[in-house]
This record gives C-alpha cells, structure tokens and sequence, in this order.
C-alpha cells in the first residue's frame, strides 16, 4: 500500500495471531503485534494502534497498557482523560515500564489525573531513571536539586545531570552547566559552565543561549565577546526568551556588539515588556527618550509585525 498502515480490524488482528504464527511462536508474534501497534501509531492510524495496545494490554502486556496511557494522555482519537491514562500508566509502571515511569512521574509531577505528589514523582522517575531513561534522569536530577519529593541534594543532583548530559540529552547539559556555574554540587568553575552551557546552545536550548551569551558579554569563564553574545541573544530570544529579548534590545541601543539602532532596540525590548520583563520596560523607556516619535510609531509596528511572524525575521 506503498508504505500506507493498513487499518487494524479484530478479523485481520485474530487471522495474525492465530493462523500466521510467527517462527519462535507467541513470544515472537507479540512483537509481530508490537511493531505494528506502534507502525500504526506513528502513521497516525490511531483507532488501529488502539486496537492493538487493547489486544495486547489484556493479555498483560505493558507495551500496550503504554501505548493505552499514550492515547488517552495526548486524546488520539479519543477524548482526553487523564485519569484513564494515569490508570494505564501505572499498570505498564508496575510491571517495569521505563517509559510509563516517566510519564507516570510527570503526571504525579503536575497533578493531571492524578493527586499532584513530588514524592510519588521522584519514585516513578527513579525507577525509570535507573533503568536509563534519560528523560527521567534529567527530571530526577531537577527534583533533587530543588528539594522537591525528597531532600535536596546537590550532589545527586549533578550525578543525574551528568548521567543524562554524557548522553547528549539538552536539559540535562544546560542543568549541568547551572550547576557548574553556581557551584552546586561540585567545585564552581566558569569553563565547565561555557563548555556545557555550548553544547546545549548548539542543540537549540534557549535557556543555555542566553546564559552562554551572559557569559560571552562578561568574559566570564571565555573571552569576552560581545558580537557572540548579540548573536546567542538573538537566537533565543526568537524562541521567546524574554531576558534574551531584553538583553539584545539593550544592546541594540546602546551600540554594543552590533550596530546601534534605536528601532531594533526598541523593538526588542517592546517584546520583551510584553512578555511581562520588568528591566524591559525600564529599558524601553531609556531609549525612547532619545528617539523621535516616528521612530518609535516604526519600532512598535516591526514589533507587531514580529509577533504575527512568531519572532522569525524581525530584523
């Protein structure tokens, strides 16, 4: 069907269970039943792939009782419901499912279908975690750094960060580099911090952006260099990073790292000010007083104009 899922009906579900077997018999067919579970997931063919996480859940799979948490989680195909999915989660949990660990986790994290609880979080993102799940390492680590669900420890904390950061995971890098910069956890040092911070900022981390592009502006832990500084505010504060969207707006103003230019600095900082950063409005209201009234009518509508365009473009 050049590549298309065939949609799952009971008849054809029975047919491959019961008259195909696969070599290596039922443990074999049950990942015969898996791939297309999750083929048809993937091709969007969500009334099919339920079917088969249906079949599969009943017979005590937790591949399916995740595939049902999944369904009902994201509403595919199926009206929303948390507590269903929590349902499902747990039973795929309690039989060692990593995945639905760590959405259980989440859940219990963010009180959806479930009484909000840091501790059962920092349980189920354990046991993930320990079975290397590198989402789960990287929110375990978080827990331990802000003493949420269990006591706070730095120490933990870092060895998680790291766990998931030696695995290229862009959180886990970017909460390193934190860790690094403050000196939690481990002895403070600026160049771990930048080294870390960069790897994230390549990945696309917005966060890790800005914070690399602090250090760029201070010297602090690489040379200084305000030109990479502008360049890592820009990138962020295109993926709405107020603080970043304020930081390049001074610059603009004030002529450092690029090219002065009032509008663009009264541009960015606008958008930053609606974003509800209060240095922002401060800011804007510097600059403004030395701008003409057309330059700021020109400033606000490339503001505009940079919203409806979700922040691509603006210069």
């Amino acid at each position: 069907m050049n590549g298309m899922v065939r949609r799952v009906t009971f008849v054809s579900l029975l047919a491959l269970i019961f008259c195909c077997p696969a070599r290596g018999g039922y443990a074999a067919q049950f990942d015969v039943l898996r791939q297309r579970a999750q083929a048809a997931h993937d091709a969007a063919d969500y009334r099919g792939a339920r079917t088969l996480y249906e079949w599969l859940a009943a017979q005590g799979d937790a591949f399916g009782e995740h595939g049902l948490g999944m369904i009902y989680y994201f509403g595919l195909h199926v009206a929303q419901d948390f507590a269903a999915a929590a349902g499902h989660f747990r039973v795929a949990a309690e039989k060692g499912h990593a995945g639905a660990q760590y959405f259980l986790g989440g859940m219990y994290e963010r009180g959806e279908g479930v009484p909000r609880d840091d501790g059962a979080a920092a349980r189920y993102y354990r046991s993930a975690a320990e079975q290397g799940h590198v989402d789960a390492q990287d929110r375990l680590g978080t827990l331990f750094a802000e003493g949420r669900g269990l006591a706070r420890d730095d120490v933990a904390a870092v060895k998680w960060y790291q766990t998931a950061a030696d695995q290229g995971h862009v959180s886990g890098r970017a909460h390193l580099a934190g860790m690094y910069a403050a000196g939690r956890g481990v002895a403070q040092d600026s160049v771990e911090a930048a080294r870390w911070y960069r790897l994230a900022a390549d990945q696309g981390d917005a966060t890790a952006q800005f914070a690399l592009g602090m250090l760029c502006r201070r010297g602090t832990g690489v040379p200084a260099d305000e030109a990479e500084a502008a360049r890592l505010f820009r990138l962020a504060a295109e993926q709405g990073h107020a603080s970043a969207q304020t930081e390049l707006g001074t610059m603009y103003g004030e002529g450092r790292g690029v090219p002065q230019d009032a509008v663009l600095g009264y541009m960015w900082l606008s958008i930053g000010a609606a974003g509800g950063h209060v240095e922002a409005i401060y800011e804007r209201r510097r600059i403004e007083s030395r701008m003409t009234p057309g330059q700021v009518e020109e400033a606000l509508a490339k503001a505009g104009r940079c919203q409806e365009n979700l922040l691509k473009g603006c210069e």
